[in-house]
């Protein structure tokens, strides 16, 4: 053991103890004090200042709450012990610790204590933590204070014993909770670290810092700008003033790490104290670099088959137009339109208006099924010809339903000709039962075909267009859609690009 300062001597294990020091002591309070009366005092000053200091150490031995026991400095008997000693070992006198202390040996040996004693007598106060064992066997730790006393004018050794069994159970507690946090801190792919009010890391655990080169010391009590530099460290800093603020953030950042470019997503979590101020963060990192790489790559493909996609609209449509030279722009006006119409609802991008843009600029492909003859006919057509020319939605169709476009562009493809109150064609569908993005398609159609030129007819105009929508609001078209084209072309001020 080493000299001053708190030590422990745990036994080794298969150890057998022995002596207690601590409990083996030969007289009590009482024959010391009976022993100090057979004295004749001495008139002079210096014996009447020690037998005044005796009185007053014997007062306070006696009635402190701490324990305090005596010891023969050769020998390591117990020459007194208060009642706090007797009582920390479950006694009740120093007679029942005499008797008693074969069961209160601690896992320390009796020569262990008696170097302690000796150690003291020659190289001045000691301190250090002892296992001891109550009378009904149960072990406590105790800090135990060894220092030289003159006790009946006779050199002694006080040990005064303070227990700290609870103080031990909550650091053994800890230890234990900080090792199943390393544990799970090991077994994470995540990084997780605190940062204080000045945003100095004060912990640091994770596998990032060890595939990174670097040691938790490397981080410990230094901020994001000492790390890695001023300019790198902005986006750390920025995120960390604003989790000292009370935010929960989420960020993303990249780092190179060894020979490549490493990305990491962190979220910071601010930590309050029973004020309700936030006292430090608690910060979770966990590296998306494949994560990021595979959005990149999904991306890419993602707007490889867009533009492929267009190509083959842009085919479709110039197919159809082919064969109808007088609807030529037709498809690409009606789908500016319909999807204009649908921001102007504030549908769903994805889910909506790319399904409306991409069903409209090819709602017209089932035409090639049509004569030609019959679509550029100038003049009245016939019953019998209107009756072929309604057959497109279906060819339309049937065409586009084994293309694999996006759902439900092939549905809305073949409900575009339909209206509110089922007088529309080819199934004469009615209210909820036509697609919301077929009833934006059919009044795109309406309006775009009412101002352009048919070999039949000439165009209507925008006045006409618009009356026609206005007076078929809630019998023939959706009054949501109506009241969307009538805002887009008056107080928006809409007009075609092409």
């Amino acid at each position: 053991m080493k000299h001053h300062g708190r030590q422990s001597g745990p036994p080794s294990p298969g150890h057998k103890p022995q002596r207690n020091a601590m409990h083996s002591w030969d007289n009590s309070i009482g024959e010391s004090t009976s022993r100090v009366s057979h004295f004749t005092p001495v008139a002079t000053d210096a014996e009447q200042v020690l037998q005044g200091s005796e009185q007053k150490f014997r007062a306070l031995f006696e009635d402190s709450p701490v324990s305090m026991i005596l010891h023969d400095i050769e020998t390591g008997d117990i020459v007194a012990a208060n009642a706090a000693a007797c009582a920390a070992y479950g006694l009740s006198s120093v007679e029942d610790l005499r008797e008693s202390h074969r069961w209160m040996e601690p896992p320390y040996s009796f020569e262990d204590a008696l170097a302690w004693i000796r150690k003291t007598a020659v190289e001045g106060p000691q301190e250090f933590e002892w296992l001891s064992r109550r009378v009904t066997g149960e072990f406590f730790w105790e800090k135990v204070q060894l220092t030289v006393v003159f006790f009946d004018s006779v050199q002694r050794v006080l040990a005064i014993g303070i227990d700290i069994t609870t103080q031990k159970e909550a650091e053994a507690a800890l230890r234990a909770r900080e090792q199943r946090f390393k544990v799970i801190m090991s077994s994470m792919q995540d990084i997780v670290f605190t940062l204080d009010r000045e945003q100095r890391h004060t912990g640091v655990y994770g596998p990032w810092v060890e595939a990174s080169g670097l040691t938790p010391e490397h981080f410990l009590g230094r901020t994001s700008r000492e790390i890695l530099g001023a300019e790198s460290a902005i986006i750390h800093e920025k995120a960390n003033d604003r989790a000292l603020r009370g935010e929960f953030v989420v960020y993303e950042w990249s780092a190179p790490i060894g020979n490549s470019e490493r990305h990491y997503q962190t979220s910071l979590s601010p930590i309050r104290n029973e004020e309700g101020s936030v006292q430090e963060i608690v910060g979770i990192g966990r590296d998306v670099t494949d994560r990021t790489k595979a959005q990149k790559q999904q991306a890419a493909t993602h707007n490889l088959l867009e533009q492929v996609l267009q190509g083959t609209l842009d085919v479709i449509q110039q197919m159809t137009e082919a064969r109808d030279p007088y609807t030529s722009g037709h498809q690409r006006r009606v789908a500016e339109l319909a999807e204009a119409i649908a921001r102007e609802m504030h549908l769903p991008e994805e889910s909506c208006v790319a399904v409306i843009r991409t069903a409209a600029f090819i709602h017209d492909i089932g035409k090639i099924t049509v004569p030609a003859e019959i679509l550029s006919k100038p003049g009245q057509i016939s019953p019998t010809e209107f009756e072929l020319i309604k057959v497109h939605p279906t060819a339309g169709y049937n065409i586009l339903r084994k293309a694999h476009l996006p759902d439900p562009v092939a549905e809305v493809v073949l409900q575009h000709h339909e209206r509110l109150d089922g007088s529309g064609y080819p199934q004469q569908l009615a209210g909820d039962d036509i697609l919301p993005e077929a009833q934006i398609l059919a009044e795109a159609d309406v309006v775009e075909a009412m101002l352009s030129h048919r070999p039949y007819r000439p165009a209507p105009g925008i006045e006409a267009a618009l009356e026609e929508i206005s007076s078929g609001r809630g019998t023939r078209y959706y009054p949501d859609v109506v009241d969307a084209c009538l805002a887009l072309f008056g107080d928006k001020g809409f007009s075609f690009s092409c």
